[in-house]
C-alpha cells in the first residue's frame, strides 16, 4: 500500500539504527510513513546517534551514494533525525547569506547536491568530449566501498558546514571568512565519529578546504 511502518511497536527502541534505516528504505521505495511511525520515531529520535559510528555511516553511505539521495535526506529531515545524526547539516538551516544568495545555507547545500546529480546524469553536456574520461575517473574506487563520485556527493552535503561558526555581518554585508578551513576540521571530526577510513576523511576534508578555489 506504499506505507512505511515498523514491524512492531518497540522496533526503534530495540535498535535505534532502524530509524535511519526507515529514512533509507522509505525514500528508496517511495513509502509514506504512517502517523504512528512518525510519532514512534519522534519519541526515540534522540537515540539515533547511539549506534556505533560505522553502523550510522553505513546507512548514510547507502542513502547519499544510493539512487535517491535527495529523497533520503529529505525524509531523514522530516523524521527529525538530521539534527541528531548530522547536526552539522541541520545547523545550516536558517543561516542567511549575502545578497548574492537567494537561499539559506541549508537550502543552498541541498541545491548544490541537486546540481551535482544533474552533472552526473548528463556528463556529456557538462564535460563534452572529456565525458568518457570523467566518467571513468568518477567511477574509480575511493575508500569505504565508495567511488570518487560518491565522495563528491558527500562533499556537496558537507562543504559549507563551517559557515554557522564563521558568520559575520557588518554594514549589512554577510561574510563567512575561514569557513572552508573550519569546515574541513569539522569534516575530519565527523569522519572520526563515523569511523570512516583516513583516506575517505582526507578526501572529504580536502574538497571542503578547497571548494572555493
Amino acid at each position: 500500500r506504499g506505507i512505511l511502518r515498523p514491524a512492531f511497536a518497540g522496533a526503534f527502541e530495540a535498535d535505534p539504527l532502524r530509524m535511519l534505516r526507515a529514512a533509507r528504505i522509505g525514500a528508496g521505495f517511495a513509502l509514506e510513513p504512517t502517523r504512528e511511525t512518525i510519532e514512534l520515531i519522534a519519541a526515540s529520535a534522540p537515540r539515533a546517534a547511539e549506534p556505533a559510528g560505522e553502523r550510522r555511516f553505513a546507512e548514510l553511505r547507502a542513502m547519499i551514494a544510493g539512487e535517491w539521495p535527495l529523497a533520503s535526506l529529505g525524509l531523514m529531515n522530516r523524521l527529525g533525525l538530521t539534527a541528531v545524526v548530522l547536526p552539522q547539516l541541520a545547523s545550516l538551516r536558517g543561516v542567511s547569506q549575502s545578497a548574492n544568495h537567494h537561499l539559506d545555507v541549508y537550502e543552498h547545500t541541498i541545491e548544490v547536491l541537486r546540481r551535482w546529480l544533474e552533472v552526473e546524469r548528463d556528463l556529456e553536456r557538462y564535460a563534452g568530449r572529456s565525458a568518457p574520461a570523467v566518467e571513468v575517473a568518477l567511477a574509480e574506487p575511493l575508500a569505504d566501498g565508495l567511488t570518487r563520485r560518491d565522495g563528491i556527493r558527500f562533499a556537496a552535503v558537507l562543504h559549507d558546514i563551517g559557515k554557522p561558526a564563521t558568520r559575520t555581518e557588518q554594514g549589512g554585508r554577510v561574510g563567512f571568512r575561514g569557513h572552508d578551513r573550519v569546515g574541513a576540521e569539522m569534516v575530519a571530526d565527523l569522519c572520526r565519529e563515523l569511523r570512516t577510513s583516513g583516506r575517505f576523511s582526507d578526501y572529504l576534508a580536502a574538497l571542503t578546504r578547497h571548494h572555493l578555489v
